[in-house]
C-alpha cells in the first residue's frame, strides 16, 4: 500500500504530461521567492506557514492517509526543509520540496524496516 501511495505521490508531482496541476496560494510562488522573502516579512512566512499546513492536511486527506506526522514530521520541520530544499533549487515549487521529502521519509522508512 505504501508503495502505491508513493507511486501516486511522485506521478502527481514529477509528472510532466498527464498529471498537470495548479497550486494556489503561496504555494503558487517559486523557490526563489520563498527563499528571498524568508528574513523580510514575517506576515509573508506566517502566510506560507499556514499554506504549508493546508498542503500538508490535503495530501494527507487525499491519500487517505497520515504522511507526516506519523512519521514525526510537524510543520516547523516541514517548512524548514522547504527553506532548505529551495535554497539548492530555486526554479522549482515549495510543492516539489514537499514530495520530496515525502519519498525520502519513505525510503527511510523501508530501509529501517529491512534492517529490522
Amino acid at each position: 500500500m505504501k508503495k502505491i501511495i508513493l507511486l501516486i505521490i511522485s506521478a502527481l508531482f514529477f509528472s510532466t504530461n498527464s498529471f498537470a496541476y495548479y497550486t494556489y496560494g503561496s504555494g503558487a510562488s517559486t523557490c526563489k521567492e520563498w527563499v528571498s522573502d524568508e528574513d523580510s516579512d514575517s506576515s509573508l512566512v506566517s502566510s506560507r506557514r499556514a499554506w504549508t499546513s493546508g498542503y500538508m492536511s490535503g495530501l494527507n486527506a487525499g491519500v487517505g492517509q497520515e504522511l507526516f506526522f506519523d512519521d514525526g514530521i510537524d510543520l516547523s520541520t516541514t517548512y524548514d526543509y522547504i527553506i532548505f530544499y529551495c535554497r539548492a533549487h530555486p526554479d522549482d515549487s515549495p510543492a516539489s520540496a514537499i514530495a520530496e521529502m515525502i519519498i525520502k521519509i519513505r525510503k527511510e522508512n523501508s530501509k529501517d524496516k529491512k534492517q529490522n
